[in-house]
């Protein structure tokens, strides 16, 4: 039996040195890079399962993160790091690749990410050959599904999408095989490959139990036994087990993963997100160029139909793809939320189903006369290079780092903490208790110690977590005031601050009434720079009250507050030259202090602190007044603490408020304050 004839064989190898290739090109640069962009929390608990694996010497039925409590709506009494997931294959490959060699970056997980991702196209192409698709045809289309920016970027993310997408494309190959030949060892490849990616990713239940019931309907239309049916059962009792073993997992462990439906509560919701839906990732599935292919071969399949039937194996194909748009359909509807969001699961129900459509239209077209073959291959080369060149231009957009989220900022100032938490002297099993996180993992593996992450700022949350049993509170230090103590003020009399390297700081759990708020930050007021209470002698320091209106009829203390006029985009603007910022410390602080009215918490509001360097690029961090001030129509204070570290490189500091949407409010008692760090 020869699988591979020697023709389409080299075409296949030149093709996955071609895949291979574009794949560098796209992710050369970002191969070693800790997880940034786009779900860069998913990524990172991803990737936390691997060093979990680093951690426990390989044990695959114990996988682990480093959360001690990754489900703040389920706490479990048992407080442990080991959470229920879909089977981690290729998280414990990866970590076995890694342990012995002392590995640390994602670069192996996203190597075998990418060769995994050229292999599922190269299945793809051999699924042309199986439906008889001219061979340069078969390489151009599959070069042009490579090019959906969708795929593209999951190609190197540390998400097991693409893995899973991979054994499906293998168990379509050798069920269409089966189709062809009835031989019994293709059946077994295609439901053990399915079985795999069923086990991986969830989702790819989907195709499984679409081939399942297509060859249950095959079976009852030939009216034969169903022998070949109990293979399925291997299939279907190993999925059960997997599932069995996951929900003992997370009844007593926990699961840091998805586990809940998210469907439309509505008909009407179920409209309004599709358009949505739609809009937003229309382009990223399949470009303009692809989408007008689809259309044109649809239109000639349909045509042609009516005086050239499909063949056998084509009928088999259209039925089993049916099935597989039928599934996708009824998945989509109850996790649709998640699609919003989510774009990842359209390679999970919509990206094969697609490409598998494509290629059956295109091999129900004739192009056994020469010229029309060319003709074709001229198309698919242009169209190639149109989705190459899209592709490249949302790849780029895709990557974009936003500098201002909170997860890129935790991940900064998370940075380098394992060095300086060894410095310190904290033990390697110390727990952690981190407030105000943006991601389950990611701050705990970055200190390289297990603990809990508080990602919902909510009161309930951190009262529940001051009682859990842990050596140390982790704060970043922006997010103090601004987040935490905003939302929970008796925590200033509940800490003590023990360490800080300027970004986080370490405190302990101790009854502190009455501690100045300087000793709890760790600060000393060196200069106050602007400040409109009424005692000061700041009220029109640098001008910036000059900027404002004041209006003496509507006040938090009297005689007047300053309005922010609507039609202001950037209002009250402060620069402060950074040759005027006098402290014998190259690392200072600013604190914002102020209350705030707003009559409308819909409109978009920041309050932005931008630093101009010297080197001529700049730095900013913006605040969501709408997340901060947490009602209407009553006055709220906000206070927010800025770093500026590396002085002698500050060409200039500038606040302001972002108005785009054209909000009024209210401010008084406005007060910034330049600070220095008294930290080690």
């Amino acid at each position: 039996m020869r699988v591979f004839y020697t023709n389409k064989f080299w075409y296949a190898l030149v093709l996955f040195i071609m895949l291979a290739a574009i794949a560098y090109f796209f992710h050369n640069n970002t191969l070693k890079n800790y997880p940034s962009a786009m779900h860069a929390w998913s990524q990172t608990d991803h990737f936390a399962l691997v060093k979990g694996f680093v951690n426990n010497n390989l044990d695959i039925l114990h996988p682990e993160t480093y959360n001690l409590m990754p489900n703040l709506e389920a706490p479990t009494e048992l407080e442990t790091s080991i959470t229920a997931v879909d089977f981690p294959l290729i998280e414990y490959v990866s970590a076995a690749i890694m342990m012995p060699f002392g590995l640390e970056s994602p670069l192996t997980y996203r190597i075998i990410n990418i060769v995994l991702s050229v292999l599922a196209l190269v299945f793809l192409y051999l699924i042309t050959w199986r439906l008889k698709i001219p061979a340069l045809v078969g390489f151009l289309l599959t070069m042009i599904l490579a090019c959906s920016p969708i795929y593209i970027y999951y190609q190197s993310a540390i998400l097991p999408t693409v893995p899973a997408f991979m054994f499906a494309c293998g168990a379509v190959y050798f069920y269409l095989f089966y189709l062809e030949k009835n031989n019994f060892t293709f059946l077994l490849s295609a439901i053990v490959l399915i079985t795999i990616a069923s086990g991986i990713r969830k989702p790819f239940f989907i195709f499984f139990a679409a081939m399942f019931l297509h060859h249950i309907y095959l079976s009852i239309r030939k009216q034969k036994k169903l022998p070949t049916l109990i293979i399925w059962t291997l299939g279907i009792g190993a999925l059960v087990v997997n599932q069995l073993y996951q929900a003992y997992l997370t009844s007593k462990y926990g699961s840091a993963f998805l586990g809940m439906l998210m469907p439309a509560t509505s008909f009407d919701e179920f409209i309004e997100l599709s358009q949505v839906i739609f809009t937003k990732w229309q382009f990223h599935i399949y470009n303009q160029g692809v989408n007008l292919l689809l259309f044109g071969v649809a239109t000639w399949f349909f045509v042609r139909l009516f005086y050239h039937k499909l063949n056998k194996l084509q009928q088999n194909f259209l039925e089993l793809l049916i099935l597989f748009f039928a599934a996708g359909f009824l998945y989509f509807v109850v996790l649709q939320k998640q699609f919003v969001n989510h774009d990842y699961y359209f390679i999970d129900i919509l990206y094969l189903p697609f490409a598998l459509l494509l290629i059956l239209f295109i091999s129900h077209i004739n192009l056994k006369e020469y010229w029309k073959e060319n003709v074709f291959v001229l198309v698919l080369t242009i169209i190639f290079f149109w989705a190459i060149y899209d592709a490249r231009n949302l790849h780029a957009e895709r990557n974009k780092v936003y500098y201002a989220s909170h997860i890129e900022k935790e991940k900064r100032n998370f940075s380098g903490s394992e060095m300086y938490l060894d410095s310190l002297g904290i033990e390697k099993d110390a727990r952690m208790l981190c407030l105000n996180t943006s991601s389950t993992n990611s701050p705990l593996m970055l200190m390289e110690r297990k603990g809990y992450t508080i990602h919902k700022n909510r009161r309930p949350y951190i009262e529940m977590a001051l009682e859990w049993p842990h050596e140390h509170i982790v704060i970043q230090n922006q997010y103090l005031l601004s987040h935490t103590a905003a939302i929970y003020p008796e925590i200033l009399n509940q800490i003590k601050r023990t360490h800080s390297n300027g970004k986080i700081s370490l405190f302990k759990k101790e009854n502190m009434s009455n501690q100045p708020l300087e000793q709890v930050l760790g600060l000393r007021n060196i200069e106050t720079i602007i400040s409109d209470k009424p005692d000061s002698s700041y009220c029109t320091t640098r001008d910036w009250f000059k900027t404002l209106s004041r209006d003496s009829s509507f006040y938090l203390t009297a005689p007047y507050s300053s309005k922010i006029e609507k039609e202001k985009l950037f209002p009250a603007n402060i620069i402060l030259p950074g040759n005027e910022i006098h402290s014998n410390k190259n690392f200072v602080e600013f604190i914002w202090k102020s209350n705030l009215y707003f009559n409308d918490r819909n409109k978009k509001t920041d309050l932005v602190f931008k630093i101009d360097w010297l080197d001529g690029t700049y730095s900013s961090s913006h605040y969501s007044m709408v997340n901060l001030v947490s009602e209407i129509n009553q006055w709220r204070q906000v206070q927010i603490l800025f770093a500026v570290p590396d002085l002698d490189k500050v060409k200039s500091v500038s606040t302001y408020f972002w108005n785009p949407e054209k909000n009024a409010f209210w401010i008084d008692d406005t007060e910034l304050h330049l600070l220095e760090n008294t930290f080690e």
